[in-house]
């Protein structure tokens, strides 16, 4: 414990449904955590 100095927790909420991504990340992840989101923006989607 205490690598990971860094944490977000990114909600995705549409029409009432939920999707929740908790990163857990070092310094060094910090600095690319915008890509890790957009990453997962890309790979979740919900259907209309």
């Amino acid at each position: 414990m205490g690598k990971y100095t860094h944490k977000m927790e990114l909600i995705m909420v549409k029409w009432g449904k939920s999707l929740s991504v908790s990163f857990l990340v070092t310094e060094k992840g910090n600095k690319n955590i915008k890509k890790y989101i957009r990453d997962v923006e890309k790979t979740f989607w919900f259907e209309n």
